[in-house]
């Protein structure tokens, strides 16, 4: 039988058409909707309350199916041996706006199971000519409707068995309660697009990854169709996680709306599906960044550009695992540094393996003025602290990308140089600033100016070509990372935490892959070989990542899934395996390692 409370993250589906997502397991219950976008209100939570909404449709059969991927990110399968198969899929577009749509078949005989779960309050699931309505809830956020489900060929009642017919039997949920029955199945569509899409680019991914065994290829190839699934067909951005509050510690306040477009998350994305030579995915995704920072440098934004809204906290749903549900985030307000080195390294990168689009290169030249004069200033970093900024190390590496990138640009003509000079001498005192306040005593880079603690995000200078020291001072960083801060595979993001909740944080996913791309860096294959391989045993049959994990169980939580975990793992795999080539540093500069270019 299905599982009666919140699932683990490791047996979920996000199923995703580009416009929004929803999470399904194998027994066909969808667990968490927000359409119409991948930001809208709650209208599916069971996932994130035990009452709340929450709809499945399954062969009254026994036993576990095995499920896996129709289409990658697109179209999941479930089948019970001979007897049954089950397919869902989020399909949105006209006519009828976003949908869930189920389709069941099987040998003759065979029954369904239409399951409803009402809102924890409100007006529950009402019959209706071909399925059931939803009417609006009590609260705007949700859960609840205004919701229809249609059903194909029976009108059935919530809880009886439904005879499924030799064609099989279909299901529609939408939005709206006043829809004429639809019935039409866009699901054929998504397999192909799947399908042309994958002999686009994965042949190119498996040549660069060449040396790599199987089963390395096989996560590349599932991370970059993970990444491909939650970009926006319209503005080319991708969403950061498409479920809010999967917390970051049980029971805790960590939980966080990660449901928007982030230009660090974004461009780290770019960068993972230029290298794995998805060029029309990056290009599509560098237009929609460039139209972002027209508007501003703030860090996140909603998908179609405009504002977040406020943050603010559901209390009437009990969370996932009891944690805190949020809706918006205020890390729209901070100031991360880092985020203008990312979109430089990405455009410049770009640029190297493809031809990034020009209304990308002309926001480097500001990107790189704004990390000239930001630089020396304090920010809330990688992580959105949530309490006083701070001189961290991390935001000053990306800060000198941005400049390092903008200068080859502009050495190589491709962008602006007036500021050529000014971008030069603020690189030269960062490097000096950060040898003098930021560097412990064997060289390793330390969390902040002046915090000699170790923080996971500084192994980010094994990726970008940040200037290290050399000979077997190298890895000092990566020693005092994992020497303070790693659980075999995984590595905490800082310790203590530094914005007063009195909750730790599970170690992230991402860093942990930046950790296995150091090591081999520095020359560990076989450390780095292991680590890549533990950390891709975290997910389930869906091959999606989570933000963090638990070292012991191994248990994922937090954001579901997370862009960045995905972006992380497609880098390192081509750090270990893929052609050793520089990052491309500035005219007149030393050659520093860094990524392979993937060209």
């Amino acid at each position: 039988m299905p599982p009666p409370s919140a699932p683990r993250l490791r047996s979920l589906f996000c199923l995703s058409d580009g416009l929004g997502a929803a999470l399904v397991d194998g027994w066909g219950r969808c667990w968490f909707w927000s359409p119409p976008g991948f930001d809208g209100p709650l209208r599916l939570a069971r996932l994130l309350d035990p009452q709340g909404v929450s709809v499945a449709i399954r062969p009254r059969l026994r036993g576990a199916p095995e499920v896996r991927w129709l289409a990658p990110g697109r179209v999941m399968v479930a089948r019970w041996g001979e007897r049954a198969r089950l397919e869902v899929a989020v399909a949105g577009g006209e006519p009828g706006g976003p949908a869930v749509r189920w389709h069941l078949s099987g040998q003759p005989g065979l029954e369904a199971v239409l399951e409803l779960q009402d809102p924890s309050a409100g007006a529950g699931w009402r019959p209706a000519p071909f399925g059931a309505i939803l009417p609006s809830g009590p609260w705007p956020s949700g859960p609840g409707g205004p919701l229809r489900l249609d059903i194909h060929p029976a009108s059935p009642q919530p809880g009886a068995a439904l005879q499924v017919p030799a064609e099989g039997l279909k299901a529609t949920l939408r939005l709206g309660t006043d829809l004429e029955p639809l019935f039409s199945d866009q699901v054929p569509s998504l397999i192909e697009e799947a399908a042309r899409w994958q002999r686009a680019v994965l042949p190119s991914a498996s040549a660069r990854l060449a040396l790599a065994p199987s089963w390395a290829r096989e996560a590349v190839a599932a991370s970059l169709e993970q990444l491909h699934a939650l970009q926006h067909r319209e503005s080319g951005l991708l969403v950061a996680a498409p479920v809010t509050s999967i917390p970051q510690w049980p029971g805790s306040p960590r939980a966080w709306d990660y449901r928007y477009a982030w230009l660090r998350d974004n461009a780290d994305a770019g960068t993972a599906l230029a290298l794995g030579g998805d060029l029309e995915g990056a290009r599509h995704l560098a237009r929609g960044l460039a139209e972002l920072l027209r508007q501003g440098t703030q860090p996140v934004r909603r998908l179609d550009g405009g504002p977040l809204p406020p943050e603010r906290s559901l209390p009437h749903l009990r969370g996932y695992l009891g944690a805190l549900v949020r809706v918006g985030n205020g890390a729209a307000q901070q100031a991360q540094v880092d985020t203008l080195g990312e979109v430089c390294r990405f455009a410049h990168l770009l640029e190297q393996v493809g031809g990034c689009p020009p209304q990308l290169l002309d926001q480097v030249p500001r990107l790189a003025d704004a990390a000239a004069i930001g630089w020396p200033e304090p920010d809330h970093g990688i992580w959105e602290v949530r309490g006083r900024r701070r001189h961290y190390l991390h935001s000053k590496i990306l800060a000198w990308v941005a400049l390092d990138r903008a200068l080859d640009l502009a050495g190589h003509g491709k962008i602006e140089a007036s500021g050529a000079a000014s971008w030069a001498a603020a690189r030269g005192e960062l490097e000096e600033a950060v040898a003098r306040r930021g560097t412990g005593p064997s060289g390793e880079l330390t969390m902040a100016f002046g915090e000699p603690s170790a923080d996971s995000a500084t192994l980010a200078a094994y990726l970008v070509g940040y200037p290290l020291p050399e000979g077997g001072r190298r890895a000092g960083t990566l020693d005092h990372v994992l020497g303070q801060l790693g659980t075999f595979p995984l590595v905490a993001r800082h310790r203590p935490e530094r914005d007063g909740i009195p909750y730790p944080c599970l170690p992230f996913i991402f860093p942990s892959f930046w950790a296995a791309a150091a090591e081999a860096a520095c020359g560990r294959r076989e450390a780095a070989v292991a680590r890549f391989r533990s950390l891709i045993r975290l997910a389930g049959p869906s091959r999606q990542l989570s933000e963090v994990a638990e070292p012991a169980s191994r248990r994922m939580l937090g954001n579901y899934p997370q862009v960045q975990s995905h972006a992380a793992l497609v880098e390192a795999a081509l750090v270990i395996w893929g052609p050793a080539a520089p990052p491309g540093p500035a005219a007149g500069t030393r050659e520093r390692p860094g990524i392979p270019r993937g060209a």
